[in-house]
């Protein structure tokens, strides 16, 4: 009897183990997981903190809209420097700032330039003026050079379309645009003398044209690309060709 009463004790003794035992493992499983989330939400914070200062940066404005499209009317004069298209005396004017690395600038060629061409500037009821804006990097203001002088020698707009279907898809300023690539970029356009484009590029000699715009930008309250003045009204980022055409429409029905 008494030895059996013995074997109880030990085996309540092993049951009260067991479950001291598992009772701990899971306190420290649950300590190591409120570990791992506070440390989770601490890295979670420090790249939302990194996310708001890439935001803050101009090089990433690119893309976004600081008002509704319209909200902001600002008296633009165009730079005398600025090629253009479509009828000077039109009843819309539409002026655009842009950067030719900028990757938005480059969908709204794509996605909405061509269509405002053909519906309005073709048609006689739009002018479409562009303005550099090379505010992305040294490959930003060279190929803002190239195309000024291309512009010397009447191809402004066809080497305008080969820059921009030519952007480097690994990004800016890792030599998409370089010299070498500018002049290449000249021999493929018919109309272009590369020998006089050459030398205008290295020579700098539209250096002056191109900073002269982006000052207009920066006076008329340009800090980003795209930023596109329709009649005035300010639409800063990229939109869909629809709003474009619904803020041209309008104008176009009050004269």
């Amino acid at each position: 009897m008494k030895k059996y009463f013995n074997w109880q004790i030990i085996l309540f003794t092993i049951v009260i183990v067991i479950f001291f035992l598992v009772g701990y493992t899971n306190y420290l499983a649950d300590r190591q997981i409120a570990g791992e989330v506070g440390n989770i939400a601490q890295t979670m914070q420090s790249q939302q903190k990194s996310i708001s200062t890439l935001d803050n940066l101009p090089g990433n404005k690119s893309s976004l809209a600081s008002s509704a499209p319209g909200a902001v009317v600002v008296d633009v004069k165009p730079d005398s420097s600025a090629p253009s298209l479509g009828n000077e005396n039109a009843p819309v004017t539409i002026i655009e700032f842009a950067d030719f690395q900028c990757p938005f600038c480059e969908k709204f060629f794509t996605n909405s330039e061509s269509d405002i061409i053909s519906k309005y500037v073709n048609t006689g009821k739009v002018r479409f003026i562009f303005e550099d804006f090379p505010f992305l990097g040294q490959e930003s203001e060279d190929a803002a050079e190239a195309a000024k002088c291309a512009q010397a020698q009447g191809q402004f707009w066809p080497y305008h379309n080969y820059l921009y279907s030519h952007q480097d898809p690994n990004g800016e300023n890792k030599g998409g645009f370089s010299i070498s690539n500018l002049e290449s970029f000249a021999k493929t356009i018919s109309g272009i003398n590369t020998t006089k484009f050459n030398s205008c590029l290295v020579g700098h000699q539209e250096l002056n044209a191109a900073q002269s715009e982006m000052a207009t930008g920066y006076n008329d309250g340009v800090n980003s690309t795209p930023t596109i003045f329709i009649n005035g009204k300010e639409v800063v980022g990229l939109y869909n060709t629809s709003v474009y055409e619904s803020m041209i429409d309008a104008d176009l029905k009050k004269n």
